[in-house]
């Protein structure tokens, strides 16, 4: 097999693994929220909404995003986007208004009614719940009447008698706004991600091991290993995701059978930049070394690329 072909075969079969959804801490907590909201939305009491919150790497995006794919009730039902940065009331309805598949034009992006027109759309767009990712891209430098603004549109668009709730997903900077109204904090349901702690280091083990067997690879694990990729990472559940399937890609581009630590060594310190006795997989003083945030998203397929002229 050449070079060019065996490169584009890992690239596919990574491609299928990054596709592979681990359940992070925050999935029983999202489903059991999901499950809140949609017995909510159909009581006839007042509608709520979901405030998801955690810092960045935790999974809340991925996790939020499997769980509606896969509900009984909205899998068929949410619509999703992104908050600009920055962004204003009007343009956060503007695009609500087109995942409800309405068209938005300058004149009516100024409409003063926009809770109106979503209010007419919705019960004709089979749709009951929208997620807006990084919600605080509304909130940041808003003076008071801005937030206030924000508030009030996330209340009046769940308000109507049709059955349609919203979830907020971001920093905690959503949940000191909300908490500003009592009204809205009081029909808000707050799930709130964590970092990893050490007691999570079987399952991170398991997450190790089931990458690897989906790589084909078997898989050397030292007693620490699980520690040191939680170290590495931070103590976030996405980015250990990452640098664990860093790692496997760095396994099948040596052609390595076996998943060893030196993979992952070889995977953080491509993508730091750090020296040997930085790296939290080489050094045995590695609990000593500071925990300094998120890896790089940069792969070894990228490297590789950029560094070999992708072979």
């Amino acid at each position: 097999m050449s070079d060019t072909s065996r490169i584009a075969e890992i690239i596919q079969q990574m491609a299928s693994l990054r596709a592979i959804y681990r359940e992070s801490p925050l999935h029983q907590p999202v489903v059991s929220a999901l499950d809140r909201l949609n017995r909510n939305l159909w009581s006839g009491g007042d509608r709520r909404i979901i405030v998801l919150i955690g810092e960045p790497g935790i999974g809340k995006s991925r996790t939020i995003h499997e769980v509606l794919k896969t509900h009984a009730s909205f899998k068929h039902a949410y619509r999703s986007f992104e908050c600009p940065s920055p962004c204003t009331v009007g343009a956060m309805g503007a695009a609500m208004l087109s995942q409800l598949g309405h068209s938005v034009t300058r004149e009516n992006f100024r409409d003063h009614s926009l809770v109106s027109r979503i209010e007419s759309i919705l019960p004709h767009s089979g749709v009951h719940i929208v997620l807006i990712d990084e919600a605080q891209h509304a909130l940041n430098s808003a003076s008071e009447m801005k937030l206030a603004g924000n508030r009030d549109f996330w209340k009046r668009v769940t308000q109507g008698s049709y059955p349609f709730g919203l979830v907020l997903s971001g920093t905690s900077r959503i949940k000191e706004v909300v908490l500003q109204d009592r009204q809205l904090s009081r029909r808000t349901i707050f799930v709130e991600g964590r970092r990893l702690v050490d007691n999570d280091a079987d399952d991170t083990e398991g997450l190790i091991g089931k990458y690897a067997a989906d790589a084909s690879l078997e898989c050397e694990v030292t007693a620490d290993l699980a520690l040191r990729v939680m170290h590495a990472c931070a103590y976030t559940f996405g980015e250990v995701c990452k640098l664990i399937i860093a790692a496997v890609e760095d396994a099948l581009i040596t052609e390595a059978t076996t998943l060893t630590i030196n993979n992952f060594a070889s995977a953080y310190a491509a993508d730091t930049d750090c020296e040997p006795q930085d790296t939290p997989f080489i050094t045995p003083e590695w609990a000593r070394l500071p925990i300094a945030g998120a890896v790089s998203t940069a792969t070894p397929l990228d490297r590789l690329a950029v560094g070999r002229g992708g072979f």
